[in-house]
């Protein structure tokens, strides 16, 4: 079946495929894409970011602590007093 005389023309692939083919038949072939890892499956990319998200936590708490420990090592260094000095630690 050509596509080039029923008004397809202009149209991406993906419609065209849905228009010839029926729009069942597109969604059985996605799935079985995905059960043969042809097409990535959508839980795999969110255990990824799942992934990413924790590794990028726990790199922000280390560089949060570091900041912490840099602000009160400036905070001591320019204290005049004792009182002061002791806040900086707190």
């Amino acid at each position: 079946m050509t596509t080039e005389g029923n008004g397809l023309n202009g149209l991406p692939g993906w419609i065209k495929a849905v228009a010839i083919v029926g729009m069942p038949s597109v969604v059985a072939l996605i799935l079985l894409g995905a059960l043969l890892g042809i097409v990535p499956s959508p839980l795999q990319s969110i255990a990824a970011l799942a992934r990413s998200l924790s590794e990028h936590a726990a790199l922000s708490i280390e560089i949060d602590q570091r900041q912490i420990q840099l602000l009160r090592q400036i905070c001591r260094n320019t204290a005049k007093t004792e009182f002061s000095n002791d806040a900086c630690n707190r």
